[in-house]
C-alpha cells in the first residue's frame, strides 16, 4: 500500500508539473494573441470607416463580412462559456497537494486572463458588426 501512495504522489508531482508549464505555455502566447486581435480589430474598423458600401456588390461584401463577425461572435461566446467550465475544473484540483495548489493557482490566473481576452474579442467584433450596421443603413 505504501508503495501505492508513493506512487500516487509522484503522479501528482508530475500532474502539477504538466499544469505549470501549461499555464507558463498560456502567460507566454496570450500576449501574442492579445495583439492580434487588436490588430484586427484596428484594421476593420480604419477600413471600414474609409470603404464606401454603395454599390450591391459592396453590400453583399459588407453583409458577408457581417456574417463571418456574427459567426465569430457566437463561437467567441462558446469558447467563453467553455473556459469558465475548465476554470470550475482547475479549482477543483486545490486541495490536493501543495504543488498542485500552486499549480492550479496559476493556471487559474492563466485562464481568467484568457477569458479577459475572449471578452476583447467579443467586444471587437460587435464593435465590427455595430460598424457594418451603420454603414449598411447609410
Amino acid at each position: 500500500m505504501i508503495g501505492s501512495a508513493s506512487k500516487v504522489a509522484k503522479i501528482v508531482e508530475t500532474s502539477a508539473m504538466d499544469i505549470l508549464n501549461f499555464a507558463r505555455i498560456i502567460e507566454t502566447e496570450l500576449p501574442k494573441f492579445a495583439i492580434a486581435w487588436e490588430n484586427i480589430s484596428e484594421n476593420t474598423t480604419n477600413l471600414l470607416h474609409v470603404a464606401p458600401i454603395k454599390s450591391q456588390e459592396d453590400k453583399a461584401a459588407a453583409l458577408q463580412l457581417k456574417l463571418v463577425f456574427s459567426n465569430l461572435v457566437s463561437k467567441i461566446k462558446d469558447n467563453i462559456v467553455s473556459q469558465k467550465e475548465l476554470l470550475q475544473t482547475y479549482s477543483q484540483m486545490k486541495g490536493i497537494s501543495k504543488s498542485m495548489n500552486a499549480a492550479a493557482k496559476r493556471v487559474i490566473f492563466a485562464s481568467d486572463q484568457i477569458l479577459v481576452e475572449y471578452e476583447k474579442a467579443l467586444a471587437y467584433s460587435v464593435k465590427v458588426i455595430d460598424l457594418l450596421d451603420e454603414k449598411l443603413i447609410t
